[in-house]
């Protein structure tokens, strides 16, 4: 499985679900935070991202799979 990754200043929706009329953000940036799985040696890497929603003045940190690229606006 491919997984995309965001450049910053690229737009994006958070998902499930994304509604046509759901807020847009701009990713600010990109960290790999390890996450520690019950019964497994090794910690997991995942993806999470800043992004800034319009309309907003803080910032939320999604993980990559919370997140989709919007397309055509």
């Amino acid at each position: 499985m491919t997984v995309e990754r965001y450049a910053p200043g690229t737009l994006v929706r958070k998902r499930p679900p994304c509604h046509p009329d759901s807020t847009i953000g701009t990713v600010i940036k990109r960290e790999v935070w390890e996450r520690k799985r019950k019964g497994k040696l090794e910690p997991q890497k995942i993806s999470y991202y800043e992004i800034l929603w319009r309309g907003k003045t803080r910032t939320d940190w999604l993980p990559q799979q919370r997140i989709k690229k919007v397309e055509g606006v």
